[in-house]
């Protein structure tokens, strides 16, 4: 009796053969086993450039390819576009988000594990600049997923500041109301002695110092 022969189904890992009852596994062919087309180039760089652009599609993708969310890169960012200003520093794909204020971005970040209280370059957290540019829903967002309010920047020449502290100095009173509602230190202060609420006051923030007096 000639040899019976039988194919199974293709699968994803390998071409199975059964020949005589004795089953074999043929690898798939090198073309096969390469980085699929719309992996490829899938960078650290290119995902905080789509965070930044707020580039949904490109961000998930990368994300599926397997880029780390949390993967540091060159990042540059126009912070005034009349002046042609210009900030480079290295940073993660969720601080250049949380700055521009793309919530779905920060989103997918977070639900891929991005790390919420990673320092980029300039010793700035994710919250540290939504409390500086007072983007209240940012703030909201990461204080939800679990991102420390306490945290304090920590390089030797830094000022010791905390979100709380930023947003005082900035003036962002809802930024500041959403802080201290979430656990944020009102007594801490910076390396010069003054606390979030002496910055408000120095910088004739009325507006935060009223939020100071009504939230004890």
């Amino acid at each position: 009796m000639g040899k019976k022969m039988q194919f199974a189904s293709l699968s994803v890992a390998a071409v199975m053969l059964v020949i005589s009852g004795v089953l074999l596994v043929y690898p798939q062919s090198v073309a096969a086993q390469q980085e699929p087309a719309n992996c490829k180039g899938a960078t650290a760089k290119r995902l905080l450039i789509a965070a930044r652009n707020n580039d949904i599609p490109t961000v998930s993708r990368l994300i599926d390819c397997g880029v780390d969310p949390s993967g540091e890169a060159i990042w540059r960012q126009v912070v005034a576009p009349k002046y042609g200003e210009v900030m480079t520093l290295r940073a993660t794909p969720l601080h250049a988000a949380a700055w521009n204020g793309h919530l779905q971005v920060i989103r997918i970040l977070i639900n891929a594990g991005a790390d919420l209280d990673a320092f980029d370059e300039w010793n700035f957290t994710p919250l540290m600049i939504a409390a500086e540019t007072g983007k209240t829903k940012v703030i909201r967002l990461l204080l939800n997923a679990g991102a420390d309010a306490n945290l304090k920047s920590r390089c030797a020449n830094c000022r010791n500041d905390t979100a709380l502290t930023i947003a005082s100095e900035f003036g962002h009173a809802e930024a500041v109301r959403l802080l201290l509602e979430n656990g944020a230190d009102r007594q801490h202060k910076r390396k010069e002695g003054l606390s979030a609420r002496n910055l408000a006051v120095l910088n004739g923030h009325k507006n935060v110092v009223t939020v100071f007096r009504r939230i004890k």
